[in-house]
C-alpha cells in the first residue's frame, strides 16, 4: 500500500507554562527536535520563530499545536503562531 503524502510538512507542539514555555518540532519525513525551554516574552518566542524559520517548511504548511496551562492569553505565542499556521 503506498502511503500518501502528509498533510502537513512542520509538526509544531508548545506546552505554555506561567513563566515559560517548551517546545519541539518534527518534520513531516524526519525526527523530533529537542525540546526547547525559554521564558515566555518577546526574546523566547523570537527564538522559537527563528528556530522554526530553519526548518524552511511554509507557514500554511505548518500546524501549532498549544497545551496551555499558563498564560494562553499572552501576545507573545499568539503572534507567533499566527505567523507560523494555517487552519486546519
Amino acid at each position: 500500500m503506498e502511503r500518501s503524502p502528509a498533510p502537513w510538512q512542520l509538526y509544531v507542539g508548545v506546552d505554555i507554562a506561567t513563566d515559560t514555555f517548551t517546545a519541539a518540532r518534527l518534520l513531516a519525513e524526519g525526527e523530533p527536535s529537542a525540546p526547547l525551554t525559554r521564558e515566555q516574552g518577546a526574546a523566547g518566542y523570537a527564538a522559537l520563530q527563528q528556530r522554526l524559520q530553519r526548518a524552511h517548511a511554509a507557514a500554511a504548511d505548518t500546524l501549532v499545536v498549544l497545551e496551555a496551562t499558563g498564560r494562553i492569553g499572552s501576545p507573545a505565542p499568539s503572534r507567533c503562531t499566527r505567523r507560523a499556521t494555517r487552519s486546519a
